[in-house]
């Protein structure tokens, strides 16, 4: 699938989908928004660029420490539901952020506009996630932050295929993820220096994870019969429980990598 397609299909699914991404109790108030916001020490005048906000959490999250927050999306329709969401969640600081209609691989803002780019379970629907850190790295100031949260795969490489299967097989606009060798290679190519790495682990009830990304009955059996022959590696890293059994005690775990980096200061 060529970029532009891969493109026009994350805005078909997430346009479908948006309002249960916005009202997701895992995207909304997961403990790793929190971490996110301590190991970046955002600062009363920073003006902040969340990159595919989705339902618009992160942003929000941001919004009462900085200045000025600008929530991005590939995807109108998400963008709307996360703005509605925002006027009711936010009060008094909504003035205070924006929503803006962008491309992670092609941001339409000037080098040195923000002093924090952050981008949160997303990176994985992009067709080039090393062009998307090559925006990030152009967008920031000189000694700017950037903050990714996205799913982890393990480092052996079969393990990691498999996942990856399985992501495409629910949601056919993923792309791939990446281990964190990977993701550190990512960041040191665009020129960002490595700051912090740490490891959130998510708990998934497997039929709210299909449903969130309306599988259909056929597809949630395929998905259902890979979880259960999962090879020991891929049962290792996901923690697979209940699949044996009534799905609706089925329930998974996924890492997920918390990576902060700095653009380098001008001397």
């Amino acid at each position: 699938m060529n970029s532009q397609n891969a493109k026009d299909l994350t805005r078909q699914r997430f346009g479908k989908y948006a309002q249960g991404y916005v009202n997701s109790q895992a995207f909304a108030s997961a403990p790793e928004l929190a971490r996110l916001v301590t190991l970046t020490n955002p600062q009363p005048h920073w003006y902040v660029l969340d990159v595919a906000t989705g339902g618009g959490h992160t942003a929000l999250t941001f919004l009462p420490y900085v200045h000025r927050v600008i929530a991005s999306d590939l995807t109108e329709i998400m963008l709307a539901s996360a703005r509605n969401y925002a006027r009711q969640a936010s009060g008094e600081l909504e003035p205070h952020l924006a929503f803006n209609v962008a491309d992670a691989e092609s941001l339409p803002y000037a080098q040195g506009s923000f002093h924090l780019v952050t981008c949160r379970i997303a990176a994985h629907h992009f067709p080039d996630p090393g062009q998307f850190m090559r925006q990030a790295y152009r967008v920031l100031q000189p000694g700017g932050i950037v903050a990714v949260q996205d799913l982890l795969m393990p480092p052996v490489a079969q393990a990691a295929e498999y996942i990856n299967s399985e992501e495409y097989l629910r949601d056919p606009s993923h792309q791939r993820a990446f281990s964190q060798p990977e993701w550190e290679a990512l960041f040191s190519t665009a020129g960002f220096q490595v700051m912090h790495v740490e490891t959130a682990v998510l708990k998934h009830p497997f039929l709210q994870w299909v449903e969130r990304q309306g599988c259909s009955a056929q597809v949630t059996a395929q998905l259902t019969d890979m979880f259960r022959t999962a090879p020991p590696a891929v049962q290792s890293w996901r923690q697979l429980t209940g699949f044996d059994g009534d799905l609706a005690q089925a329930v998974f775990y996924d890492p997920h990598i918390l990576a902060i980096g700095r653009k380098k200061k001008i001397r």
